[in-house]
């Protein structure tokens, strides 16, 4: 890392730092998704292919509800890992010029 100034580094640390959270999320996401799907109500037919179902919280049984909410953190967290680097390389690289 030869010729990167103090600057350089620490904002490519906090960079890496996003990326490894957003990785993190995708890896709960991807669990805590195949354990909601594991809990859908007998009742539910074709509506378990929708992706909105998991905003609806009358289609899983207890332990397939609590699977959903954290499912839903880790996409939000997902979401905040990713975008807010992105974010913010889009206004510098704006304010830039």
């Amino acid at each position: 890392m030869e010729g990167l100034s103090p600057l350089q580094l620490s904002a490519l640390g906090v960079f890496l730092l996003f990326m490894a959270g957003g990785v993190a999320s995708w890896a709960f996401g991807a669990y805590y998704m195949a354990r909601t799907l594991r809990g859908f109500r007998e009742r539910v037919g074709w509506q378990r292919y929708h992706p909105l179902v998991l905003f609806r919280s009358e289609f899983f049984t207890v332990e397939g509800n609590v699977y959903r909410v954290r499912l839903l953190r880790a996409l939000a967290s997902f979401c905040f890992f990713i975008g807010v680097p992105l974010a913010f390389g889009f206004a510098t690289e704006s304010l830039a010029g």
